[in-house]
């Protein structure tokens, strides 16, 4: 991460041991299927599904460019190297057979973990989708006994800092790591 992106992203935790979200706070959204990446892994059409709702996401995050990489790219890299590696921790909204929802949890040690993206397709923005993404992988977490959750947020993304802020999560300063 360079200057200008730091100064731009606040950090935020989630203490999930002084957590009081629990299994009954996830709910169903009316269309919607919740699952795992791991459950759909197989399917041939993942790949290309999950890299239309990440560049869309991607997209319309305040701090983008206008750009992300392309297709092959996404195959080879990321989803290869990163998505699939943490299939079991990464959390799908799916619309008859679109994805239109993803929540990220980064697993490395049993002591923290790292939310790497929420995004929801802006037609199905506001209905509750990326709440209820948010608290299936904070339920994860906690069930996996993981203590604490970092996201890290742009600053102008005020829909997402107002959701995870609602959710427990608390600023925390870059020199405070």
């Amino acid at each position: 991460m360079n200057l200008h992106e730091a100064i731009n992203m606040e950090k935020l935790t989630l203490d999930i041991k002084s957590s009081d979200i629990s299994s009954k706070d996830v709910k169903d959204v009316e269309g919607i299927e919740f699952l795992t990446l791991d459950e759909i892994k197989g399917d041939p059409e993942t790949v290309k599904k999950l890299f239309f709702l990440i560049e869309e996401g991607v997209k319309s995050s305040p701090d983008s460019d206008g750009t992300f990489v392309d297709l092959s790219t996404f195959s080879n890299y990321l989803y290869e190297k990163f998505y699939l590696r943490y299939a079991k921790s990464i959390f799908l909204a799916k619309s008859k057979e679109n994805l239109v929802g993803i929540c990220s949890l980064r697993l490395d040690d049993k002591k923290s973990s790292y939310s790497a993206l929420t995004a929801v397709s802006k037609a199905w923005r506001n209905k509750g989708i990326a709440r209820q993404l948010k608290l299936r992988s904070i339920v994860f977490a906690s069930i996996n006994n993981v203590e604490e959750i970092t996201v890290e947020n742009h600053k102008d993304n005020r829909a997402m800092l107002r959701l995870n802020t609602s959710l427990g999560f608390l600023h925390k300063n870059y020199e405070d790591i």
